[in-house]
């Protein structure tokens, strides 16, 4: 399984998506009840963000493994490890979220933030799948993503705004819905105790959301006319120059027991 281009995202940006989620990813290491000496698996760790701080739950006999498959992520996340002193019980390995490298019933807990939306609608199921397979019985499953459907950018020319997010979803991320989809997902897995929390995120910078991108894609595949989208664009830098920009999304978490 390889990630599309268009789904790629780069450490940086993950980085950056950790500090605005920093609440969030804290509550939902909270929900996967890891006990000390645990094993848990990160699937889409990138550059290590989760599995570091879950190192921190674990404790030293414990297990923490994170699986991506951008070589150079791993590279970065095992360098991390290194630096944090968390290398001998924090690994990062290569492999395909949809065939996991693992025996049935292997984790006491598993997490995946913002995974489904870089890969293609079809593999969402396998991937879940996969997850439930690996966790032992009533261990806990955290799920979240990002549904861009919710996207939301302040404009006058609301038209225009709502062309873009449905573009932005659609085109720009290989499964742009992935956050409305994983109640069903779960539910269709046979999870137990489901929970699910929405969390609207608010963005009011240019570096906290990729409206630059939007528009340089958006005017390369004819969107709209080039005039409507250059008068949005200078709208919104307009927005930015003065700190009134305002975007809204909403993240999904759900989880649930194996």
């Amino acid at each position: 399984m390889t990630t599309p281009t268009t789904g790629y995202v780069s450490a940086e940006y993950l980085q950056r998506m950790a500090v605005i989620a920093q609440t969030i990813k804290q509550a939902n290491h909270k929900k996967m009840s890891i006990q000390r000496g645990g094993c848990v698996l990160d699937v889409g760790c990138g550059p290590g963000i989760d599995t570091l701080a879950l190192a921190q739950w674990v404790g030293p006999t414990g297990k923490v493994i994170g699986i991506d498959t951008d070589a150079n992520m791993l590279t970065i996340a095992n360098d991390k490890a290194r630096e944090q002193g968390s290398d001998g019980f924090v690994e990062h390995q290569q492999g395909s979220a949809d065939s996991l490298p693992f025996s049935n019933d292997y984790f006491s807990s598993c997490h995946a933030e913002r995974l489904l939306q870089v890969l293609p609608p079809t593999l969402a199921a396998p991937v879940v799948s996969e997850l439930k397979r690996v966790t032992q019985p009533q261990g806990r499953v955290v799920l979240t993503d990002t549904d861009w459907g919710s996207f939301s950018i302040n404009s006058t020319n609301t038209q225009l705004e709502r062309t873009l997010v449905q573009f932005f979803a659609e085109q720009l991320r290989p499964n742009g819905y992935a956050g409305r989809q994983l109640f069903g997902l779960m539910h269709n897995n046979g999870f137990s105790n489901i929970d699910i929390e929405v969390h609207p995120l608010v963005h009011n910078t240019l570096k906290a959301v990729p409206l630059e991108w939007l528009y340089k894609e958006a005017s390369k595949q004819q969107v709209a006319s080039q005039e409507a989208l250059e008068q949005w664009w200078q709208e919104v830098q307009q927005q930015s120059n003065e700190d009134r920009l305002f975007c809204t999304v909403n993240m999904i978490v759900v989880s649930g027991q194996a």
